[in-house]
């Protein structure tokens, strides 16, 4: 890696890997200039996870389509964005864990998605299930949530 500020060549002083979001955190060094710089490794979810419609279509993992979907459904909390992200976070945990290859079905998404939801605020976990699927008694409320 090159330093941001000089261009010249960086040493890694520090590297953490973090198991759950399969992130490798690094402290870069400059040899030149000294200065210090932080960098986030991370898994392309757009080139390595392909999403199985329920048409059965296959298109690349948009980690912002499983964002903007949180984001909209948390809309009525403060901080949407700030909580969508982390929430974002705690759904690619769940895709991590349970992938067993290169392809996630939208139904496996929106399941880990409502899990998440539900643990975090019961009606935005509604809100959200109300978009992916025809929601429309009383019952089918209570049963979202049981």
């Amino acid at each position: 890696m090159v330093c941001l500020y000089c261009g010249s060549k960086t040493k890694i002083t520090n590297s953490r890997y973090n198991k759950e979001l399969h992130k490798t955190w690094r402290r870069h060094r400059c040899t030149n200039c000294n200065s210090i710089f932080t960098t986030y490794e991370s898994i392309d979810m757009l080139q390595a996870v392909m999403v199985k419609k329920r048409s059965g279509k296959l298109e690349p993992f948009y980690e912002y389509k499983l964002f903007t979907s949180i984001k909209k459904s948390i809309d009525h909390i403060s901080q949407p964005a700030k909580n969508a992200n982390m929430l974002v976070q705690s759904v690619l945990r769940l895709v991590y864990r349970d992938l067993n290859g290169p392809v996630v079905t939208s139904l496996d998404l929106d399941r880990y998605v409502a899990s998440v939801l539900k643990r975090f605020n019961a009606a935005a976990a509604v809100k959200y299930l109300s978009y992916k699927s025809n929601m429309q008694l009383p019952k089918d409320v209570r049963k979202a949530l049981f």
